[in-house]
């Protein structure tokens, strides 16, 4: 029994010696056309191997962020093949590869259309509908952009930006693909026309410049809101009795811009000049020659010297000059 292992043994270690003593043999086919769902060209996508399945794994290649094809030639297998013999320190096999002098390969791709960027857009905006609208009423009434967009298939993550919130008109957004290492492969720009209704004080007529607004010109009336930085009115006891500083046309919303509080002294009228100077105060009479408000600068005539100063309304009938 011992005699049979010994040969056996012996038999095998001859035949081990005598496979590598002759000179390894590797082929390799190419295909032309491959279509990849990977960013990295590996031998095994594009060809076969006969010889070493090692070689099945070797990575010859990657595609660029920016390119969806690549061709590969001979030499270029060539030299990645003997890179992977040389850096294991073994011995470079005689190499024979069959192929077309270039075979393209190219990356599979998907189109992101407008129906996917809509559906990107109402998401961001449901998620956000608390800090954007304030709890009003909203719709999207269009979605504006690209037709097409060419991305790779391992693209994995979406990031959405809303450029700039004011305008519920026309809300800027760009859309930015990312791979799995979190490079940007695409953007695109895309904008939302939004409907955004919310209850505020509007004029029921023309109200002109400079005129007091009285309880029958305004009303509550829900409407749609294009920019959310004006200041509306909800309550119109909050604006009767103010003075409007423009025009205002029937139905337009009134915001804090455009009106203002009445005059706390108007032109021509005399009124108490309180002069401070070091702790020290005088009392006088003036002629006011505009219309002053609150806390605001208005010019006087001095009724003794005649000379003209500029002093802050303080309350009514009374303005207050410091030296």
């Amino acid at each position: 029994m011992r005699k049979i292992i010994l040969f056996f043994l012996t038999f095998s270690l001859f035949v081990t010696a005598t496979l590598f003593s002759k000179d390894r043999e590797v082929i390799i086919k190419l295909k032309d056309n491959s279509v990849l769902n990977s960013a990295a060209i590996k031998l095994k996508d594009i060809g076969m191997v006969i010889g070493d399945n090692r070689l099945n794994n070797l990575t010859l290649v990657k595609f660029s962020s920016q390119s969806d094809s690549f061709l590969i030639n001979r030499q270029l297998v060539l030299n990645e093949v003997v890179n992977f013999y040389e850096k294991r320190n073994e011995k470079v096999p005689s190499i024979k590869i069959f192929s077309k002098d270039v075979v393209k390969v190219r990356r599979k791709l998907f189109f992101v259309t407008n129906k996917t960027v809509e559906s990107i857009i109402k998401d961001f905006l449901k998620s956000n509908e608390k800090k954007l609208f304030k709890g009003n009423k909203w719709s999207v009434v269009k979605i504006i952009a690209q037709n097409k967009v060419k991305l790779p298939t391992d693209k994995v993550d979406i990031k959405v930006s809303l450029l700039n919130e004011t305008n519920f008109n026309r809300l800027p957004f760009l859309i930015e693909f990312m791979d799995k290492n979190h490079a940007r492969l695409k953007s695109i720009r895309a904008y939302a026309i939004v409907d955004v209704k919310e209850a505020v004080v509007v004029a029921t007529r023309n109200i002109y410049m400079r005129k007091v607004i009285l309880p029958d010109m305004v009303e509550v009336k829900e409407i749609p809101i294009k920019n959310k930085n004006l200041n509306f009115f909800k309550n119109p006891r909050e604006v009767i009795g103010k003075i409007s500083k423009r025009y205002i046309r029937k139905g337009e919303p009134i915001y804090r811009e455009i009106i203002q509080q009445p005059p706390m002294v108007k032109r021509g009228e005399i009124v108490n000049v309180i002069a401070v100077s070091r702790g020290i105060t005088i009392s006088s009479k003036g002629k006011v020659l505009e219309n002053g408000f609150y806390n605001k600068p208005v010019r006087v005539l001095n009724l003794t010297s005649g000379k003209v100063f500029s002093a802050i309304v303080k309350s009514y009938g009374e303005v207050v000059v410091t030296f």
